[in-house]
């Protein structure tokens, strides 16, 4: 009796499990931590930044100060020229940019990445758990920007952004559980 009353509990928690909400289901947030919350703020932040007027240490008072801002980086000569195709192309490049690495090691490009996502797995709580149908949305935002500064002024300046992420991924194993055994052991 006492086996029947075991077997019976486990198998009300696998059905709870199985028909309950999507919440069991994994979730996960990817933030760049920095001041600003919202892809607004942080453009709005960018748009202060005026070129060849703006001076370093304003930048620090904006946000994009690489000592005492986390997640910016300070990019080498080689990594601009690369990130910019300018060995081949620099006549073709903005001023500013023309300016930056005609200044050689004066000049300094800070780098930041900015991102806030959410990617939440969603539909059959069965079928994700036993590996045959997984469903996933990401949303948030998503921004870069360089900064270039030659005597400490800011020649140059790029944002790149996408103001708000909506994305649906869903990944199929017809097989389920049977294709993720396979992939451990090499079939």
């Amino acid at each position: 009796m006492r086996t029947l009353t075991s077997k019976m509990l486990i198998l009300a928690m696998i059905a709870t499990t199985i028909t309950g909400c999507a919440s069991v289901l994994p979730s996960e947030i990817k933030r760049t931590e920095t001041s600003w919350k919202t892809y607004k703020e942080a453009s709005d932040a960018f748009e202060k930044i005026v070129t060849n007027e703006t001076k370093r240490d304003q930048l620090a008072e904006i946000g994009y100060d690489p000592k005492g801002s986390g997640n910016i980086r300070l990019l080498s000569m080689p990594e601009i020229l690369n990130r910019y195709n300018a060995a081949t192309t620099q006549n073709k490049l903005p001023e500013g940019l023309q300016k930056c690495i005609s200044a050689g090691e004066k000049c300094d490009v800070i780098y930041i990445q900015l991102e806030n996502i959410t990617k939440k797995r969603v539909g059959n709580v069965a079928l994700d758990l036993l590996g045959f149908k997984q469903e996933t949305r990401i949303e948030g935002w998503r921004a870069d920007a360089a900064i270039a500064i030659v005597d400490d002024v800011v020649v140059f300046k790029a944002w790149n952004g996408v103001p708000e992420v909506n994305e649906y991924e869903q990944k199929l194993q017809p097989l389920g559980p049977v294709q993720t055994v396979s992939k451990i052991f090499g079939f």
